[in-house]
This record gives C-alpha cells, sequence and structure tokens, in this order.
C-alpha cells in the first residue's frame, strides 16, 4: 500500500513539473488555425502512417505550409477548410501560416520511430 501511494505521489510530482502545454499525443491528430494567429496545439506527436488534419473555422487569413516544401495546402483563406497529411518517415516536421509566420503561427509534427525497448 505504502509503496504505491509514493510511486503515485513522485509521478504527481513529476507531472507538476511540466512547463507550459504538452504536446497532444496519441493516433491522428487536429490541428486548428485559431482566429488569435496560432495552431492549436501546436506540436503534435504521431507514429508513422498516422495522419494530422488542419483545420480553419473562418476565424483568419490561414493555410498550412511546411518549412521544408513538402506540403502547402494552398493560399491563406478565411474560408472554413480542412488539410490533411500522413506522415510515413519518423522525424519533425515544422510548419507555418504564410500571413502569420512573423507572428509566431508555427508548428511541428513529431513522427515518432519504431520502439526498441521491451515495453
Amino acid at each position: 500500500m505504502r509503496l504505491r501511494f509514493a510511486v503515485g505521489g513522485a509521478l504527481a510530482a513529476l507531472a507538476g513539473l511540466a512547463v507550459g502545454p504538452l504536446p497532444a499525443l496519441g493516433t491522428n491528430q487536429t490541428v486548428t488555425a485559431m482566429a488569435f494567429n496560432r495552431f492549436v496545439p501546436q506540436t503534435v506527436t504521431i507514429s508513422p502512417g498516422e495522419s494530422v488534419t488542419w483545420q480553419n473555422s473562418g476565424g483568419g487569413d490561414h493555410n498550412v505550409d511546411f518549412d521544408d516544401g513538402s506540403y502547402r495546402n494552398g493560399d491563406p483563406s478565411t474560408a472554413n477548410w480542412t488539410a490533411t497529411r500522413t506522415f510515413t518517415t519518423p522525424g519533425t516536421f515544422s510548419y507555418h501560416c504564410d500571413v502569420h509566420v512573423g507572428e509566431g503561427m508555427v508548428g511541428a509534427v513529431v513522427v515518432q520511430g519504431a520502439h526498441a525497448g521491451p515495453f
């Protein structure tokens, strides 16, 4: 009983050390282009073969343009739009909104590699 409490307390303490919002984790992810010129969440983490869908709900003149030139969903638009990209290779893929990159409207997709551990 005491060991379980001690481990639980230690995990809770470690969770309190996190600074800022944690990246979204898991399977396919959705990122929203917000009216206040931010992608939310700013960073998502997925596995190879999973997808990210970006959506603009008409709140700003936005698009998604990858820094390496590998993908661009079109010209910035205030219309409602969605764009989906599937990632097959591990790595970190940075992107931005062409209109608001100078204001910090940037994001990243982290594609995890194959897990090599026993768990």
